[in-house]
Parts: structure tokens; C-alpha cells; sequence
């Protein structure tokens, strides 16, 4: 299942590249081109972490005296420098770097074979502070994503429109990771001095 999502993005990717050529509506463009990718950047990091989230098995180190590393901390400056490149100076602009942060993260865990909704809490979810079932920062992308279509309603409503399709694409992907996505396998203890097996690339797609 795996390998045919990330087939399907790459074939979206080129689509994307097509239609960017034609004379479509930015409207209908951005949406696209977010959703795309944050999914995308999702994909990356689970192919650079496989199961062991938030960097924990990565040669990085912290940043400075923060809970984030230096991975998170340049991985983050792209996000806002592609978001400030791509959206003109609006309330779009909070909107949407809102919603990558959301989309990465809600997708990591929809996309890796090691967790799924199945392990989409705070046990396995560690690195996250947890509020009523879901992320601190969830809550705080959606509350920012909110924020900025009631602040963009007087002279724009497409906000709105957008709030409901990215809730939209997490709630299908959440669907069809619960219908289609194989269980994960329970972690096994490594024992000490046992040299640890590697696992097969494939185990990541």
C-alpha cells in the first residue's frame, strides 16, 4: 500500500507541474499545492526516520535549549521560506503555513507503516503534549487556521472554503488509513549486546 501512495503523489507532483503551466485559477492551485506538499514533506520524513519519531535515532542535536532539534529548526525555515514565496502577504499567509505544520504532521503518522491511527496516541506519540485526544500543535494550527478566515471574511471567504477541504483530505486520509493500512507490529525490546536485524527499505514505503 505503501509504495502505491507514494507512486500516487509523484503522478499528483507531475500533474501538478502540467496544470501549474495552464492558465487555472490561483483559487483552485493553492489548495493543490499545499495539501501536495505537506503530504510530500511528511513522506520525506518518514523515509529519513523511519519508526522513530521526532529525530530521536538522527545525528542531529538540540536546539539550543529548546524541545526541537536542529533537524526540526532548518527543516522549519524551508516551510516558512516556501510559504512566504508562494502567498502573497494576506491572511492566506498565516493560513497556509498553519495548515503545512498540520498536514505534515497529522500525515506522518497516516503514512508510516510503524504507527497509523491505530497508534495515534499519547503512549506511542511521545514527543507530543497531548489536549483532549489530539497534539498541542494541532490544535494551535487549527486555531490559527480558524483565526484566519474569520479575519479574512470581510473581503475574502475562500478561507473557509479551504479550512474544510484540508480538514476534509485528513479526515479521508484518516478513513482510508483505518480501512486499508495494515496493523502495526507491536514493538520488540532490543536486548542488550544483540546486534539489532535491519529491516527491509521496503518497511518504510
Amino acid at each position: 500500500m505503501f509504495i502505491i501512495l507514494h507512486v500516487c503523489f509523484m503522478v499528483l507532483s507531475l500533474l501538478f507541474c502540467v496544470l501549474r503551466t495552464q492558465d487555472i485559477s490561483e483559487e483552485i492551485i493553492q489548495p493543490y499545492f499545499f495539501i501536495l506538499f505537506g503530504t510530500l514533506w511528511a513522506a520525506l520524513e518518514v523515509q529519513i526516520e523511519g519508526k522513530y519519531g521526532w529525530a530521536t535515532k538522527l545525528p542531529t542535536t538540540p536546539f539550543f535549549c529548546t524541545h526541537f532539534t536542529w533537524y526540526h529548526a532548518v527543516m522549519n525555515t524551508m516551510v516558512f521560506l516556501i510559504a512566504f514565496e508562494v502567498v502573497s502577504f494576506s491572511w492566506n499567509l498565516p493560513f497556509w503555513i498553519a495548515a503545512l505544520f498540520l498536514i505534515e504532521d497529522y500525515m506522518w503518522f497516516m503514512i508510516n507503516p510503524s504507527f497509523g491511527i491505530s497508534k495515534y496516541n499519547h503512549e506511542a506519540v511521545w514527543w507530543h503534549k497531548w489536549i483532549c485526544g489530539m497534539p498541542l500543535g494541532n490544535w494551535i494550527s487549527g486555531i490559527v487556521m480558524i483565526g484566519s478566515s474569520i479575519g479574512s471574511h470581510s473581503t475574502n471567504k475562500i478561507l473557509w472554503s479551504y479550512t474544510f477541504i484540508v480538514f476534509g483530505y485528513l479526515l479521508l486520509s484518516t478513513l482510508a488509513n483505518n480501512f486499508l493500512a495494515p496493523i502495526p507490529e507491536p514493538e520488540v525490546e532490543e536486548e542488550e549486546g544483540k546486534p539489532v536485524e535491519n529491516k527491509s527499505n521496503e518497511d518504510y514505503f
